[in-house]
């Protein structure tokens, strides 16, 4: 057998045995809860400034990241809506994330428009 055939299928072994064990460790991982998707832990909103014009609504978003590193989402994007009785009052959106390990709060600012409010 060729030298260069014998050294070339024994580099692949040895990747495909760690690209295996990577895989592997990480299903793992995964499976045991050591990793997991990031959720929504609670949302809390609450009145800021108000004028003749516009109501502020102030709103904290825990964000719970059960993984042992965080996350910078640069990409991603938070589109959001706040209703009252069902009734669309005021949206936004955010970007650039960053989620830590454990809960992080992400903190919103939105204005309503007042005269959305009914009588």
């Amino acid at each position: 057998m060729d030298p260069k055939t014998l050294l070339l299928g024994s580099k692949l072994k040895v990747v495909v045995t760690a690209l295996a064990l990577v895989a592997g460790s990480v299903g793992g991982a995964f499976a045991l809860g050591v990793i997991g998707v990031p959720s929504v832990g609670t949302v809390d909103n609450s009145f800021g400034p108000v004028d003749d014009e516009t109501t502020v609504i102030d709103t904290d978003l825990v964000v719970v990241n059960p993984n042992p590193i965080g996350l910078r989402l640069g990409d991603s994007r938070i589109d959001y809506t706040v209703r009252m009785n069902d009734v669309p009052m005021a949206s936004g959106n955010k970007s650039g994330l960053q989620i830590g390990s454990g809960n992080t709060t992400l903190a919103f600012s939105t204005r309503m428009d007042n005269s959305q409010i009914p009588p």
